[in-house]
């Protein structure tokens, strides 16, 4: 019931809210119920009281209720990410001033990963010109090595400015990932020290 569960609510169009607590599911169930939630932007609210519930699971769920709270565009994105449709490869969230209301950032930018993990199609992602810190950068490093699917990967113009330890970083990512065939640094701040870290890796 509870593999149902997940599925049913990673899939749903119009549900909301979801209270499954006090029934008898393990850890495994619980942790993809906090997941399909969390692959849902429609999902409001889920209660697991009385579960099995890890610690890492409920922060999950605690983060995936501020998905309301970010920039109309990702939202936008993210739904279509969770559909899995063919016809959709390339995740555009370059910031534009002007038309997007403000800059992905750390979270939003976690949602976005964890939809992906569970999509076929999407084959570029075009992240630009939004907030990403450092640990941000390294949880789509982690995510990126396991998407053969992804082979594009744009990071221009980030603030702040991507360095020389970012490209060393990202050096390390494209190592241990060959699927990813072309990648786009510009208009940041790698420096001489960065260049070399991409041509030791070419």
């Amino acid at each position: 019931a509870g593999e149902a569960l997940a599925a049913a609510f990673k899939g749903h169009g119009t549900l909301q809210g979801a209270c499954v607590g006090h029934n008898d599911f393990g850890e495994g169930v619980c942790s993809r119920l906090a997941l399909a939630f969390c692959q849902n932007p429609r999902l409001d609210t889920l209660d697991l009281s009385a579960l099995p519930l890890r610690p890492e699971d409920q922060r999950m769920i605690d983060d995936s209720s501020m998905l309301a709270k970010e920039p109309p565009h990702l939202k936008a994105a993210v739904q279509l990410v969770v559909k899995n449709q063919p016809t959709y490869k390339c995740v555009d969230l370059m910031f534009r001033p002007g038309f997007h209301e403000r800059q992905v950032e750390e979270l939003g930018m976690k949602f976005l990963m964890i939809a992906l993990r569970d999509n076929d199609h999407v084959t570029s992602l075009a992240l630009g010109g939004n907030k990403l810190n450092v640990p941000t950068c390294r949880y789509i490093q982690r995510e990126l090595r396991t998407k053969p699917n992804i082979t594009e990967l744009s990071i221009v113009y980030n603030q702040p400015c991507l360095d020389f330890r970012d490209a060393r970083d990202f050096c390390g990512m494209l190592q241990q990932s060959p699927h990813i065939r072309s990648v786009d640094f510009s208009r940041n701040l790698m420096l001489e020290e960065g260049a070399q870290e991409l041509l030791n890796t070419v």
